[in-house]
């Protein structure tokens, strides 16, 4: 008995054991996949099995054909899921407060393989859920005509009810806020933007968002600029369309423009290349000295040079992803906690709080190693590894800031060179190559630095970090380069 039991238990479902081509055919008769390579359109909106469609074939399924696959094990359920979400079009419509909701019932799986989605906010026309037998010249808004006189013509023909009116009626007497209908909806697209931030796989999603807003109302730009920050929140979409109004409007069209730009193009190009200013012939002469005591030779760190004078300030909301990374300084070189340097370094990130776009930043700072190539490999004192710990720490300190708050960053990861390796008593623990490749005691002690580090900025949110199975972003390309050009 119990023999049989651990059998059902490991062993998989019949369906799987066939060969992959052949349970392809078995997903494509229930609908899973079309014949045809077009995706199939499904609306998400619904509270039984939906009927849907091929485009170019008409040919209509039911989810009910299906839907048992998907609920039967987790095993089938990874299988059809992926394939189902990643090779058909999802549209999404928002009629009524909770209209979102399906999104959030989605799993996991699903999330990550989503290829295709479209949000209907609101429309006046053409994001019908089109019919078999609907007259498809029936949205066709022709110039000249009002948008009555579009309703009026639909009137007349099949599919009238799907209209809506554009949003920002006519203000209520008295209150110069967006109506509680506009905000609730707002609130909606923002939480299910947020949930999907959270499982969008980068680059793959394909998105389109309709929501028609009347230009001519003075509230027009504000409500466009609120339907489209919750886009902000996302990873780098693979395709962004938008509309913001049935008719033609210059500043909606810019917005959407800009939008959809930067929903697909979260990276930072500088066109005119930077350089880390020249070295003073100074400073490289004394550093050569062993009784000069040297100080930082710079008014700032470059870090904050690249981030006040490089990066045009409204380009800084749409970073996504930022690694500061600072060279291996000597020991003695390191400025102090008081030194002009660190206060202005202080100064940056207060201003960087204001700048950013917190809770869709991911930010990473890096102390490299010295390399077998560089200037400076010797010991040091345990008092110089002192110096480097403090240096950590005072760049570390201010970064807090942008943890806290509701426009706080959402990740925080730190990779640290242990302050003390290069001390005489360190330097002894490495008795052959073999040491130099399986320090585990220096892993250990890196590993411990990073955790402090990354608690000490984070805070109670450092746990949520690695939480159910999330993982560090993997090494930026500068790392499979000579760190000498770094």
């Amino acid at each position: 008995m119990t023999a049989t039991v651990e059998l059902r238990k490991t062993s998989a479902p019949p369906l799987l054991r066939l060969p992959p081509a052949i349970r392809h055919q078995i997903y494509r008769l229930l609908g899973l996949v079309s014949w045809n390579g077009y995706p199939y359109n499904f609306e998400l909106n619904g509270p039984g099995p939906q009927v849907f469609w091929n485009t170019w074939s008409w040919e209509q399924h039911s989810t009910s054909d299906f839907h048992g696959l998907l609920l039967s094990c987790r095993h089938l359920h990874a299988e059809t899921a992926t394939l189902l979400y990643s090779a058909n079009r999802f549209v999404l419509r928002y009629a009524n407060p909770g209209s979102l909701q399906p999104l959030f019932a989605l799993s996991r799986t699903a999330l990550t393989s989503l290829a295709e989605l479209k949000v209907v906010l609101n429309q006046t026309s053409c994001h019908h859920p089109v019919q078999k037998y609907d007259y498809e010249d029936c949205c066709l808004y022709k110039s000249g005509w009002s948008l009555t006189a579009v309703i009026s013509t639909c009137e007349q023909r099949y599919h009238s009810h799907h209209h809506q009116l554009p949003l920002l009626g006519p203000v209520p007497e008295g209150d110069s806020d967006l109506s509680d209908t506009v905000q609730a909806l707002l609130s909606e697209w923002h939480a299910a933007a947020n949930h999907l931030s959270s499982y969008l796989t980068p680059k793959r999603l394909e998105l389109s968002l309709v929501c028609d807003i009347d230009p001519r109302h003075e509230k027009a730009v504000e409500l466009a600029k609120s339907a489209l920050k919750p886009l902000s929140l996302l990873p780098l979409l693979r395709s962004c369309h938008i509309r913001l109004c049935k008719t033609t409007d210059s500043r909606l069209r810019q917005l959407a423009q800009d939008a959809a730009l930067q929903s697909t193009v979260h990276d930072f190009t500088i066109l005119t290349p930077w350089s880390v200013p020249e070295i003073p012939f100074s400073y490289m002469y004394n550093s050569t000295s062993e009784t000069a005591k040297m100080e930082y030779p710079y008014e700032r760190l470059a870090a904050s040079q690249f981030l006040r004078q490089v990066i045009p300030g409204h380009c800084i909301a749409q970073l996504r992803f930022l690694e500061l990374v600072f060279p291996p300084y000597r020991p003695y070189t390191w400025p102090e906690t008081d030194h002009p340097v660190m206060r202005d370094w202080r100064e940056t990130v207060a201003w960087l709080r204001d700048m950013i776009n917190g809770p869709a930043l991911t930010l990473r700072l890096i102390a490299i190693r010295y390399t077998s190539d560089s200037d400076f490999e010797g010991p040091i004192t345990v008092a110089e590894g002192d110096k480097v710990h403090r240096a950590y720490m005072d760049l570390l300190e201010p970064l807090k800031a942008l943890a806290e708050g509701a426009n706080g960053i959402s990740k925080f990861y730190a990779s640290l060179r242990h302050p003390w390796e290069l001390t005489f008593e360190n330097e002894n623990r490495r008795t052959g190559m073999e040491d130099f490749f399986e320090d585990s005691w220096l892993q250990a002690e890196e590993r411990a630095l990073k955790q402090r580090a990354e608690r000490h900025v984070m805070g109670d949110r450092y746990e949520s970090l690695y939480a159910n199975g999330r993982k560090e972003p993997p090494q930026s390309l500068w790392h499979h380069v000579l760190k000498r050009h770094v």
